[in-house]
C-alpha cells in the first residue's frame, strides 16, 4: 500500500503517517506498531521514524545523516542510537520476514521488501530475542568519540575471544602454494609462522604434521594461497584431527601490494578460531560432537568480523549450550553476548537480557568457577550498574585465576586507563600487545595510553603500523586521524581527511569539526584559534556534539572555562548517556586535570570514587608542582557533599 510522507519531507510525524506494508509485515505508524500473522510488536516512536525514513526511499541508500535529521529533528545523537533502532528493526524483519534492512559501506541503509514465500511455511523464531547490537563496547580505547561519532559504532570491554586456552595441542599443515610463485610462498610461510607464534603464546602446543611427539592434536590446520592476478588468495580449512572431518573453512583475498597486512589479519583470524576449537575439547567427560564444535566455531569466526552480527551469533550460541548444557566456555560466551546486547536495548529488554545474561553466567560458574570469560561477562553486565572499583576486583580476581588471560588483560588496561592511572594502564596494555601482537584491539589500546601520556613518536608509529595491517578496523582509523588532527602533523591530518578509504565513516559535522580544527594548527595563528573555538561553542549550543569530544578541545583551545561548563552540564549516568571518561586523561584535558574543578567533574562520572576504594589515585596526584593536592580536594568535595545532603534531609 502506498503512504502519505509527512507534509514537512525534513521531519517524520507519526501522528499522520498512514499504514503500509512490508511483505507480510504491516505497519502501523499511529499506533507505535508492526503487525504480522498474529504477533504485534510494539515499537519505540523513534525506532518506528527510521522505518518509515527508509520505507520513503525503499530501494535507496540513505545515509545517517539523513536519518538524524528526519527522525531526530536534526538534533545530535550518538551513533549507538541510530545503530540501536537499526538493529532492533533487524530483529523484526527476521522474525516477520517482512523485509530487511541493508547495511551500505560508506553509504548507509537501504529497505528492501522480503521476496513473497510460496512454501506455505512459517519462518522459524525458534531461539531467537529481540535483542539490541553487539557492539565492540566502547572499546574502551577509543569509546567516547567512536562510539558517538563513528558510522557503525563502537562500545566498553570489545567482544573479542573472551580466555586464553589451557595447554592443548594442534597440528599446523604448511598451506599449498599454488603457481609456486615467490610472493605466495613468503606470505604462505609467514601466516604458518604468525599463527604458530600467537598459539605458542596462548600456551597451545603447535605441532608439525610429521611430529612423533606424545601430544595428540585435536585439530589440524591446512589451506592453499594462491595469486590468480593481482590478489592474493587464501583459503584455510579445520579439521579434526581423527576423521578429518571438515569443521570449518574460511577464505581471505586483499591485493598483493598489502601482503604482509593481510598475512598479520589472516593469522589473528586463524589463531582467534583455533583457540576456540581448543575451547570445544576440554570439556568434562569428553569432547563436543562435531556438529556441536561446527556451530560454535562458526559463532567465533563471525565475531572476528568488522561489524559483528550480533543476532546470529546470539543464535547460534543459544544452539550450542541447548545441544551441550554442560559446555562452560558456552554458556560464557552467551552470558557475554545477552550483557553486552542489553546496552543497545530500551529498559524493559535491557532487563530481559541482563536476566538471560545472569542465568547464563550462573551455568558457567557452576561448571567452571574459575570462568575468566563468565567474570568478564559479569562487569560487562553490570556497567554502569556497579562501581568502577568493584570492576577493578572482578578483573583482579581473574588475573588471580589465570595472569595471562588477554580479554582481563585488555578490560583492567581500559580501565585503569580511565581512573587516571596512566603509567598502570600502559603496562597492562603492552602486557596485552606482547600476549596478541596479531590484534588491532591491543595495538589500538596501546596507542591511546601512549597518546594520553603524550609518547607521541612511539604512539604515531604504532598507530601506523596498526592501520597499514588493519586497514579496514573502523576504531583504529578513527583514532589516527583524531591523532593527527589533535596532536600530529596536520598535513598528515588532512591527507587522512581527503582520503575516502583511509578516513573513517564519520558524520559530516565531526568532518568540519576536523577541518577547522586542522587549519587552526597549521595556521599558528592565535586569532584563528579563538575563531575555531567560537565557531565550536556554536556548534555545541546547537546540540550537534558529544561534551566528551568537544570538551577536550576547547579546553586544549585555552576555553577552560567552557570546557568545563561543557562537561559539567552533560548526563552522568555510564554508559547510556554520559560521555566516556576517557576524555578526562587526553593531553588536551590537562588543562582541567590542573584546575582544582577537576575533582568534582571527575565525581560526576563516578571516577573519583575509585580512588580512595582501591587507593589508586591518579598519577598527578604524586606530582610535586601540581596546583592542588588531590586527596584534600577530594575530601572537601565529600565534606560537602555531605553537608548539602544533610541539609536537604533536615528541610
Amino acid at each position: 500500500m502506498d503512504r502519505a510522507i509527512s507534509l514537512d519531507a525534513r521531519r517524520i510525524d507519526l501522528t499522520i503517517e498512514l499504514p503500509f506494508q512490508l511483505g507480510r509485515a504491516r505497519i502501523e505508524p499511529r499506533a507505535h506498531e508492526i503487525c504480522w500473522n498474529d504477533e504485534t510488536r510494539r515499537i519505540q516512536p523513534l525506532t518506528l521514524k527510521v522505518l518509515v525514513a527508509l520505507h520513503d526511499r525503499i530501494g535507496e541508500v540513505v545515509t545517517r545523516d539523513e536519518l538524524v535529521d528526519r527522525c531526530w529533528d536534526g538534533r545530535f545523537v550518538s551513533d549507538d542510537v541510530i545503530n540501536r533502532s537499526i538493529s532492533l528493526l533487524r530483529r523484526v524483519a527476521v522474525e516477520s520476514g517482512g523485509f530487511e534492512i541493508q547495511t551500505v559501506p560508506r553509504g548507509g541503509y537501504r529497505l528492501a521488501e522480503a521476496q513473497p514465500d510460496h512454501s506455505g511455511k512459517e519462518p522459524s523464531t525458534a531461539g531467537r530475542r529481540f535483542l539490541g547490537p553487539v557492539r565492540r563496547r566502547y572499546r574502551l580505547a577509543v569509546v567516547g568519540a567512536v562510539a558517538m561519532l563513528l558510522i557503525g559504532g563502537a562500545g566498553l570491554f570489545a567482544v573479542e575471544r573472551l580466555s586464553r586456552p589451557s595447554v592443548d595441542a594442534v597440528t599446523l599443515k604448511p598451506f599449498d602454494v599454488a603457481g609456486n610463485t615467490p610472493l605466495v610462498r613468503t606470505f604462505a610461510a609467514g601466516v604458518s609462522a604468525d599463527v604458530d607464534s600467537a598459539l605458542s603464546a596462548a600456551g597451545v602446543d603447535v605441532l608439525d604434521p610429521d611430529s612423533s611427539g606424545q601430544s595428540k592434536a585435536k585439530f589440524v590446520l591446512t589451506g592453499q594461497a594462491e595469486l590468480p592476478g593481482s590478489d592474493l588468495h587464501l583459503t584455510a580449512e579445520l579439521q579434526d584431527a581423527d576423521d578429518h572431518t571438515l569443521l570449518w573453512s574460511t577464505a581471505f583475498t586483499r591485493p598483493a601490494t598489502q601482503a604482509q597486512a593481510m598475512q598479520e589479519q589472516v593469522a589473528d583470524n586463524l589463531a582467534a578460531v583455533l583457540q576456540c576449537a581448543l575451547e570445544t575439547s576440554r570439556e568434562p567427560g569428553g569432547n563436543l560432537d562435531q556438529a556441536t564444535i561446527k556451530l560454535y566455531l562458526k559463532a567465533c569466526a563471525l565475531q572476528q568480523a568488522v561489524d559483528p552480527p550480533s543476532d546470529q551469533i546470539e543464535e547460534l550460541l543459544q544452539q550450542v549450550t541447548a545441544r551441550e548444557p554442560g559446555f562452560a566456555a558456552g554458556w560464557a560466551r552467551l552470558a557475554f553476548f545477552a550483557a553486552n546486547a542489553a546496552f543497545a536495548a530500551s529498559p524493559h529488554d535491557a532487563e530481559t537480557m541482563r536476566r538471560d545474561a545472569r542465568s547464563a553466567v550462573q551455568h558457567a560458574l557452576r561448571l567452571d568457577p574459575k570462568s575468566g570469560a563468565a567474570y568478564n561477562a559479569i562487569a560487562e553486565m553490570e556497567l554502569g550498574h556497579m562501581p568502577f572499583a568493584v570492576l577493578h576486583q572482578q578483573f583482579q580476581r581473574v588475573l588471580s585465576f589465570d595472569r595471562d588471560d588477554t580479554f582481563t588483560i585488555n578490560n583492567e588496561c581500559e580501565l585503569l586507563l580511565r581512573m587516571g592511572r596512566l603509567e598502570d594502564s600502559m603496562r597492562m596494555c603492552r602486557r596485552g600487545v606482547e600476549l596478541e601482537p596479531l590484534s588491532p584491539s591491543e595495538a589500538a589500546d596501546l596507542a591511546k595510553s601512549l597518546i594520553d601520556q603524550s609518547r607521541n613518536s612511539e604512539a604515531e608509529s604504532t598507530l601506523q603500523r596498526a592501520v597499514r595491517i588493519w586497514p579496514d578496523d573502523a576504531g583504529l582509523k578513527f583514532l589516527h586521524l583524531d591523532y593527527e588532527a589533535r596532536f600530529g602533523h596536520p598535513d598528515q591530518a588532512l591527507a587522512l581527511l581527503n582520503d575516502r578509504d583511509a578516513r573513517p565513516q564519520i558524520r559530516d559535522v565531526t568532518l568540519e569539526i576536523y577541518r577547522r580544527l586542522i587549519a587552526a594548527r597549521k595556521s599558528a595563528n592565535p586569532a584563528q584559534a579563538r575563531a575555531f573555538t567560537r565557531w565550536l561553542e556554536k556548534t555545541i549550543a546547537s546540540n550537534q556534539v558529544e561534551a566528551g569530544f568537544a570538551a577536550p578541545m576547547l579546553a586544549g583551545m585555552g576555553d577552560v572555562d567552557g570546557a568545563f561548563k561543557l562537561a559539567f552540564a552533560a548526563p552522568s549516568q555510564i554508559p547510556e548517556n554520559a560521555p566516556d571518561p576517557a576524555f578526562l586523561w587526553e593531553p588536551d584535558s590537562n588543562n582541567l586535570r590542573r584546575d582544582p574543578r577537576f575533582i568534582a567533574l571527575a565525581a560526576k562520572f563516578q571516577v573519583a570514587a575509585f580512588w580512595p576504594a582501591t587507593g589508586l589515585w591518579p598519577d598527578f596526584c604524586s606530582t610535586a608542582d601540581w596546583p592542588y593536592d588531590c586527596r584534600t580536594e577530594f575530601a572537601q568535595l565529600m565534606t560537602n557533599a555531605h553537608a548539602k545532603a544533610k541539609r536537604g534531609t533536615a528541610h
